[in-house]
């Protein structure tokens, strides 16, 4: 099953390693955005609410929500008018979306799809579950009906696309901050692996990542997301994981700072007690 593959196949090749440090790659891109949509193989001739453009729907959604949200999805002009260049930016705006700013949504929404999330994906990712259990429900289904159930009948206003970035910003949150660092040492934390052991670790996330996608919201039967005509794939998901490593390992960094610091000042502090109290150095 895709989901366990999420838990069970980030582990592979992923030994952890006391002292090495890696470092830190340059942050996501900042480049315009296209705007996204849900595509199929069999495209309707006629516009329906299903083929509206995420800022469209986006906008939808805003209205609906009890609690409104002044921010819409940016759109994204193209640069250069198609060919590489417009692929380069529609890939920078994925990795912005899987990794830069949460979707603009409100609170409420925000928070009940991340819960249901960490509730679908955490037994795998903790390795408390290797496979899916029979009749398990798959995700994106399972968010609508709960909303629903929950909202007095309401069907969800968040877009498919909001749903799909809280799920993977999860998946690759959580399975980051567990496998891109070793043991906990005492005095020192918790050392990042080495660069094969995170290099294996990626690919494996990205893979079981993209096989969950395809079953827990059905792009595996043909359906796509895509944005600038550019689809979601392994190979982005794992540069998404890949560039969450370097902000911990650069977060890791600046925190190590600024508590060695903090230590340093301490101890001057300590000794200056010690000359004003019993009125000798140590």
């Amino acid at each position: 099953g895709g989901r366990a593959a999420v838990g069970a196949a980030v582990g592979a090749g992923t030994a952890q390693s006391r002292r090495a440090r890696i470092s830190p790659c340059a942050p996501p891109s900042t480049a315009a955005r296209t705007p996204i949509a849900a595509s199929s193989a069999a495209s309707p001739s006629a516009p329906s609410p299903t083929t509206l453009t995420f800022p469209q729907r986006m906008r939808r959604a805003a209205s609906a929500a009890t609690h409104r949200s002044a921010k819409t999805w940016p759109s994204v002009q193209s640069t250069g008018g198609g060919g590489a260049a417009a692929a380069v930016a529609a890939q920078a705006g994925w990795l912005e979306l899987l990794g830069g700013s949460p979707p603009p949504l409100p609170a409420e929404q925000a928070d009940f799809i991340h819960t249901l999330a960490a509730r679908h994906l955490d037994p795998y990712l903790d390795g408390v579950r290797a496979a899916p259990q029979a009749g398990e429900r798959l995700f994106l289904p399972a968010v609508r009906s709960d909303y629903a159930a929950t909202h007095g009948g309401a069907p969800l206003p968040a877009p498919d696309e909001a749903v799909l970035a809280l799920y993977v910003r999860h998946a690759i949150g959580k399975a980051n901050s567990i496998h891109c660092f070793g043991e906990l040492l005492m005095g020192e934390g918790r050392p990042p692996v080495l660069q094969p052991e995170l290099d294996a670790h990626l690919r494996s996330l990205a893979k079981a990542l993209a096989e969950a996608i395809g079953r827990d919201f059905g792009t595996g039967a043909g359906r796509e997301y895509r944005l600038g005509g550019v689809a979601l794939d392994q190979a982005l998901l794992e540069e998404a994981a890949r560039r969450h490593a370097a902000e911990l390992y650069a977060t890791q960094h600046r925190l190590g700072e600024s508590l060695a610091k903090a230590n340093e000042a301490g101890e001057v502090g300590r000794r200056a007690e010690l000359r004003r109290i019993f009125g000798f150095e140590c």
